[in-house]
Order: structure tokens, then C-alpha cells, then sequence
């Protein structure tokens, strides 16, 4: 344990009032914990998550202004507005009033667009998808191993899988209404 200027119990207060449908506040909380001394592993612990996931909604904090009020008025998701943080905030700029013109069809291609832009910024290639991909009724794409996945952890909450995953807690339902485990089972045996 790292010292820290709050106590743990203290710790685990704060992160259990945090609204887990507020990833804004949420990475406050945590930035806020991690200024007292907490490292992201021990946050992680007392907020029953992954530090992935922690330091997911730290990222999440690099949003410009703007990106900040559009993802706390729900007109983002925390996905692309992850995407978008990775950007200089010009950028970031740039892909916040493409996405209010209405120019993606959906999120999952304003994330892509994003990530080409930070390829484009780092100078780096974009990697390609070499796994074959499926879409659901909603037009979310989701690969053989993720449909695995879902059927193998089947019993666990949205919340779960959708962290798990990297996926919007609305995408898991739609997923699951299309995937049956016993049409599953059929398909690959």
C-alpha cells in the first residue's frame, strides 16, 4: 500500500458513489484518488474493475472542453470519446464538428476515423483487421472470438461484458438477442 493522504476506506466510499453511467466524474474520481496517492492497480482493487479500465477513464480526461460536454450530454460515447482524447485538441476539434455535421454513419466509424487521424498525427500506420468480422442486427461488428466470448461468460451482467469486451453496455442486449448459444453451439461443432 502507497501512502496516500486518504484513508482506504475513505477511498472506497468515494468510488462507490460514482456513477458508473458517468465517465466524466468517474475519471475525476479516480484522477482526484490517484492525486492522494493511490496507484491505478489499487484503484482498480477497490473499484472491482481492471486497471485497464481505469486508465481507460483517466484517458478519458485529455478531451478537450468541448469533447468533455458533448460526452456529458450523452451525444458520444465513451468509446469514440476515448478515440477522440487521443488527439491533439485541434484534431479533436476537427472530428467533434464532423461528428455533430453528421458525417459518420455511425460511431464505430467516427472511432475509425479517429484512429486513422492519430496514426496520420503519430506517424504511425493504421493496423489492419486481419480477423474476420460479422455484424449484428445493429450493424455492430463483432468478431468469432468475441462471439466465443460472450457464450462462454454468458451468465454475467451487461455492465461485465461490455467492460470486458471494450464495448457500450447498450451493445451487449442487441448482441446477445442475436447470438443464441444454442444456434452457436450448432454453427461450430
Amino acid at each position: 500500500m502507497t501512502a496516500t493522504h486518504i484513508p482506504p476506506s475513505l477511498a472506497r466510499e468515494i468510488i462507490a458513489h460514482i456513477g458508473r453511467n458517468a465517465p466524466l466524474r468517474e475519471a475525476q474520481a479516480y484522477r482526484y484518488l490517484r492525486d492522494a496517492g493511490f496507484t491505478i492497480d489499487e484503484l482498480a482493487l477497490m473499484a472491482g474493475r481492471r486497471p485497464a479500465f481505469i486508465g481507460w477513464r483517466l484517458d478519458l480526461l485529455k478531451l478537450c472542453q468541448r469533447g468533455q460536454s458533448t460526452l456529458d450530454a450523452g451525444r458520444i460515447t465513451w468509446n469514440l470519446a476515448w478515440e477522440i482524447a487521443q488527439l491533439s485538441h485541434p484534431s479533436q476539434n476537427v472530428m467533434l464538428t464532423r461528428w455533430a455535421r453528421g458525417e459518420f454513419a455511425s460511431s464505430k466509424e467516427a472511432e475509425q476515423a479517429a484512429r486513422a487521424l492519430a496514426a496520420d498525427e503519430n506517424d504511425t500506420p493504421v493496423p489492419q483487421q486481419t480477423r474476420e468480422r460479422v455484424s449484428d442486427a445493429a450493424g455492430r461488428h463483432w468478431t468469432k472470438e468475441e462471439d466465443q466470448w460472450l457464450l462462454d461468460h454468458w451468465d454475467h451482467s451487461n455492465a461485465q461484458l461490455a467492460e470486458d469486451l471494450g464495448r457500450t453496455e447498450n451493445a451487449i442486449p442487441h448482441r446477445r438477442r442475436a447470438l443464441r448459444p444454442e444456434e452457436f453451439a450448432s454453427r461450430t461443432r
